[in-house]
């Protein structure tokens, strides 16, 4: 269905609206922004909402004569930078973006301009959306940023401690993590030209393959996770039995749920990500 689909095309292509938007921000004040794009060099959670356009669409013919959704694509992942700045300042780091002090205004600043570009990309003219579906991108960016900043402010004192323990982990990787993959399965639905797709089963498939991702890497040596939900250095030994159990848990689970998907939707693109 999706076979003459180019990915890395793709990619650039998000590359590029993420670029361009936190390029034209001003002054040395914004730099934690732009480095936080360089530093987070993997687009994942907008490949998901690629991979999840190319699934649902009814046919090649069609999304090759309509603009890719990299609008959508590079908002959720705008918001995924938003979460890295916010993380580095709750807990008092410097990894995720360069700011003087921890808690500096530079890296305040930063986050409120990434969160406010996420808003302003959903629905750029390289969207293949009218005015009303449009508008359905926003409230499926609005619905995942509550929910973030909802479950990080019932964290926040315990994320703030040296040693966040299991159960902080985990609830973030669940929710934050599986947020994330939730809103880029739904903006790809939205953005293809179809009339009632699945949409329950694959909002199911974005945050199960998300969460188990997250925990897969979240605790890798090197390199920064797609969201920088990890723990500290002194509990990785002790995590890694049980985050191995559950990033399978959360694999078995996407994939039963792209099994089930109706005939007329792709597997192929999706599974492409959980496996």
């Amino acid at each position: 269905m999706t076979d003459g689909v180019d990915h890395s095309d793709r990619r650039t292509a998000i590359e590029a609206a993420i670029d361009d938007a936190v390029e034209s921000a001003p002054g040395d004040a914004l730099e934690p922004a732009r480095a936080t794009v360089g530093l987070l060099d993997d687009v994942w959670f907008g490949q998901l909402v690629g991979r999840t356009f190319d699934a649902v669409a009814a046919d090649g013919d069609t999304i090759d004569s309509i603009a890719r959704p990299h609008g959508p694509a590079a908002a959720v992942e705008l918001l995924r930078r938003y979460c890295s700045i916010r993380w580095a300042l709750l807990r008092g780091e410097r990894s995720v973006c360069t700011v003087a002090e921890p808690g500096g205004s530079a890296a305040i600043l930063s986050g409120d301009l990434l969160f406010a570009a996420a808003y302003a990309t959903v629905g750029s003219d390289g969207s293949p959306v009218g005015d009303r579906r449009r508008s359905r991108l926003v409230v499926v960016l609005t619905r995942a940023t509550t929910d973030i900043v909802e479950t990080v402010g019932r964290n926040a004192g315990r994320l703030a401690a040296a040693d966040p323990d299991d159960e902080v982990h985990e609830t973030l990787v669940a929710s934050v993590a599986g947020t994330l993959g939730e809103c880029a399965t739904r903006l790809g639905v939205l953005s293809a030209p179809v009339e009632n797709p699945p949409i329950d089963t694959i909002e199911t498939i974005g945050r199960e393959a998300s969460a188990s991702r997250q925990y897969r890497r979240g605790r890798a040596d090197a390199g920064p996770a797609p969201i920088p939900i990890r723990p500290s250095a002194d509990s990785k030994t002790e995590l890694s039995a049980s985050s191995d159990g559950r990033a399978a848990h959360h694999r078995t689970t996407a994939l039963r749920a792209i099994e089930s998907l109706p005939a007329h939707v792709d597997q192929d693109p999706l599974r492409s990500l959980v496996d």
